[in-house]
Order: structure tokens, then sequence, then C-alpha cells
């Protein structure tokens, strides 16, 4: 008799238990066949090759667009525009694809050209220019677009180093630092950008690339202007290319616009004009809804100014007007007249305790002017300011700080080449005539 589980000559072999339905494997069965090792070189190889086959074109690829974007300026580090705008005065800088890298861009150029004479603010203090000083032209810096609100302008303050600090200081005051809800963009701040550079940024290089495979439109822009026929030796980045607009060597912003030829263009030109009123009506940025002007930010904006009065800066304020549209609409609509009066009646007393020259504008008429002189609603152009520094000059010991500019306003704005956005300045009929140039190109 034989044992369970046991087996003898020519009896069948016990079947081995099912697991989950199915016979296990016998151990003892044949191993898979294994390859050889010169088998298993040959199809690592072949599995190089076809990676290497996908890489290659994609890799072909942005090494292209990178090697544009060099060639055109648009990757340059801000350090190397610096240098190169110190080498050719006439480089115009401005970037398309990258953040422009203001707050450390402007910055630096203040580190490095320590100005006697600063111009600070935002966007709407840009058009002062150079040539407005006269002999002081050599010690003149824009750095309109370094402050958008009165934590901008402490922190800037605070990093200032005392070598670099201006002896005077032309204070663009916006309306917007003392309305308490506005909060602007709490991570767009100097403080928090003034050591960033776009170019540096992986997120940009992969956008870019991005919005070339989405538009292949804007890859041939990108070719013409860095290879192509619309390549140009004075601009670095591609939106200077591509318009002719950007930072000048100056820090002053060349806007670029078509300049009407007839009066009935003038009065025609409105740019953007419905958009911000649509913001006044709706409470849209930088046009919050408010009770009032705020009186921490109102008591900030002092201490600043007690701050540079302390450290020695001769400071010149003014606040930039609106088009009169929006004025009227600011002045009139329920939720915005009370802190529009009280932006305009309580912040002159304030500069006048500290014994600071102000001038203080709602719309181009509070200097005689009207709407032509006005970039779009927001912004007064290079003609506008230099009838304000002309204003600013009635000032005692603001002529005395800018002493050629009497005069250089008299001759430019009398020039018949001068027109209410362009004044003749150095070079006059070239000048216009290259803005008018680029503006029909736009």
């Amino acid at each position: 008799m034989v044992g369970k589980g046991t087996s003898v000559a020519g009896a069948t072999e016990t079947r081995r238990p099912l697991l989950i339905g199915a016979e296990v494997p016998d151990a003892r069965r044949a191993a898979p066949h294994r390859q050889s090792a010169a088998q298993e070189r040959r199809a690592l190889r072949k599995f190089v090759r076809r990676i290497i086959a996908f890489a290659v074109p994609i890799v072909v690829v942005l090494a292209t667009v990178e090697l544009l974007w060099w060639r055109v300026g648009e990757t340059w580090p801000l350090e190397r525009v610096i240098r190169r705008q110190a080498l050719n005065t006439g480089l115009i800088f401005c970037r398309a694809i990258f953040d422009q890298g203001t707050f450390r861009y402007k910055y630096l150029q203040v580190l490095r050209r320590k100005p006697g004479i600063l111009v600070v603010g935002s966007s709407r203090a840009m058009q002062f220019r150079s040539e407005m000083f006269g002999r002081q032209s050599s010690l003149f810096y824009n750095a309109g677009g370094i402050v958008h609100s009165l934590t901008d302008l402490s922190g800037f303050i605070d990093y200032l180093p005392a070598e670099a600090t201006p002896k005077t200081m032309i204070l663009a005051v916006d309306f917007w630092w003392l309305n308490e809800d506005d909060k602007g963009d709490v991570a767009s701040t100097f403080s928090r950008r003034v050591d960033e550079d776009g170019a540096y940024r992986w997120q940009g290089h992969a956008l870019g690339i991005s919005t070339y495979l989405r538009d292949w439109h804007q890859f041939r822009q990108l070719v013409r202007c860095s290879i192509g026929k619309r390549y140009n030796p004075d601009a670095i980045g591609l939106q200077a290319a591509m318009v002719g607009g950007g930072f000048r060597i100056d820090g002053s912003r060349r806007f670029v616009t078509k300049i009407p030829t007839t009066p009935e263009g003038w009065n025609h030109r409105r740019p953007r004009e419905a958009v911000v009123a649509n913001r006044i009506r709706y409470g849209g940025r930088r046009f919050e809804f408010t009770p009032g002007i705020s009186r921490p930010r109102e008591e900030l904006l002092s201490q600043i100014l007690v701050k540079l009065k302390d450290r020695g800066v001769f400071v010149v304020a003014y606040s930039p007007p609106l088009i009169t549209e929006c004025a009227r609409l600011m002045a009139s609509h329920p939720r915005q007249k009370q802190f529009w009066n009280q932006y305009h009646t309580e912040l002159p007393t304030l500069f006048r305790a500290l014994n600071i020259p102000y001038i203080d504008m709602s719309t181009p008429a509070d200097v005689g002017l009207d709407d032509r002189y006005m970039l779009d609603p927001l912004h007064p152009h290079e003609t506008f300011d230099l009838y304000l520094l002309q204003r600013l000059c009635l000032i005692p010991e603001v002529r005395a700080a800018f002493p050629d500019v009497p005069q250089i306003a008299r001759k430019v704005l009398a020039s018949p080449r001068t027109n209410p956005l362009f004044p003749d300045l150095a070079g006059g009929e070239k000048l216009t005539s290259q803005e008018s140039a680029n503006s029909d190109e736009d």
C-alpha cells in the first residue's frame, strides 16, 4: 500500500493543489530563455538611438529659440544690458517675452550712476528726459516705474545706500497711494522683486517656448527681429526691436505713438478712455471704492518725506493728472468723490506743513494745457512734463535747483517742431520724425 502523496512506478503523479483556481507553476520546469550579453548590448544601443532621435529635434528647436533670444538681447542679464547702454548711449531696452525686471534694472542703474537729480514714481513719471535739465543732464536719472505704492517708496529709500542718495528728488505722488483699499500686486513690490531678473527664471523660458508653439506668427517675429530685416542694432530686447520703444540710458521711457496731423485727429485721440472710465464707475484696479484717504497711509507718507529731508534730499513733489473726462468722473461719482476731494485738498496741506514744493493737478488744465498732452488717460507725456518743470521753477528754491530748465523750456516750447506729445529736445526734427516712423510700424 502506498502512502498519501507518494508515487510508485507506473502510477499517476498526485496533482498539486490549486492556488485561486490556477495550477501552481512547477519550479522544476525549464527557466525562460535568457539573452546573451551581446544581444543585451544590441538592445540597449537600439534604445539609446531611439531616445536620441526623439530628443535631438527638441534640443535643436530649444537651442535655436534661445540663440535668437540672445541675439536680440531678450535674455541678456540686466547687468549686461546696463554695461552695453553705458558704452552706447543710444540703445533702447525693452523685453517682450520675459519680465522687464524694472525694479532691479533701475535700482542697479541708480547704484551705478549715483544721480544728483532722481525722478521717483510709477510709469506716470517716466517721461522726464535728461535733456530738459541742460548742463545737469549728466546728473539726471529717471527711476519712474520703480515705485507703485508707499510700500515701494519706503523699501526703495531703505535699500538706497548713502553714496547713491540723490541731492534732489522729483517725486510723483499717485492718488492710489492713499487709498486703503488699493492692495496692488503684493507679489510685485520693490522689496520682493529688486533681486530678480526674469532672464534667469526658467518659467519665463518655458512660457516663451509654449507661446511660439501656440502662435507661429510670434516666432516669425522673433526671427525677423533677430536675424531678419527688422533687426535693430540700437535695440536690446524683443519689444524694443519690434516697436522701437523702451528705456533710454537716462531711465526715461520712449513710448511709441502716432502723432495726429490734423486738429480733428488730436481731438479724437482718446486711447483707453472708456476702459479707465469703467474702472472708475465700478471700482476697478487703482480706482477701488473707499470712503476717503487713508490716515495711516497719509502718516506713512509724512514719515517717508521727513526721512528724505533728514538724509539731505531736496524733494520736489507733484501729483500727475488724469484726462479731463476721467477726472470729472472721479469728482462726481458718489463712491469716488469724497476720496478725490480729500486727496486734492489735504495732500497740499501736508506738503506745505513740511515745507516741500508741491504742485497739485487733477487735469492738464491745472497747468494751462488740454488732453492733447496726455499719452493716455493716466499718463502725461514729455511736452507736458516740460511745462510742469517750467511751472515748478516759478518756486525760487526749485529754480535754484534746476537753473537751466526755464531757458530750455522757453526755447523748446517755442519751437515749431514741438507738439503736444514730443518736445523739440536735442535732435529736434530728427527726434520727432523718428518717433513718427516707428509709430507707423506699430
